[in-house]
């Protein structure tokens, strides 16, 4: 799984254990399974620096739905599962990552573990 090397290196830390990404299109069908583990990579191109295991994938219409379903506790645990202070800081990178700024794109939000020794 890519990660922009900041945030592989949360996940290394175990900081980040969940990530949102947006879907290229309404049909696409998530590449990522519940139970199977996957490389960690710090950018496209890039070798494995460890692996993760995912633990959960949901599918939503958009994002900004997602997150208007939550408390501002939950947005803030989002945020920190995420590997960010907040959930503020994390939708400014989501949208500038993503593309995404109004939140209106389809997207799964996939939780994983570090796998120890991967």
């Amino acid at each position: 799984m890519n990660f922009t090397s900041e945030n592989a290196e949360k996940v290394l830390a175990g900081t980040k254990t969940r990530t949102t990404r947006v879907q290229r299109d309404d049909n696409e069908v998530c590449r990522y399974v519940v139970g199977r583990t996957y490389a960690v990579c710090p950018g496209r191109t890039k070798s494995s620096v460890g692996r993760i295991l995912v633990t959960n994938i949901r599918c939503y219409a958009d994002a900004y739905a997602f997150v208007c379903g939550m408390t501002r506790s939950e947005r803030d645990a989002h945020g920190l599962a995420e590997g960010y202070v907040s959930y503020s800081e994390w939708w400014f990178d989501y949208a500038r990552l993503c593309n995404d700024p109004d939140g209106e794109k389809p997207c799964w939000v996939i939780d994983f573990e570090l796998v120890k020794g991967g």
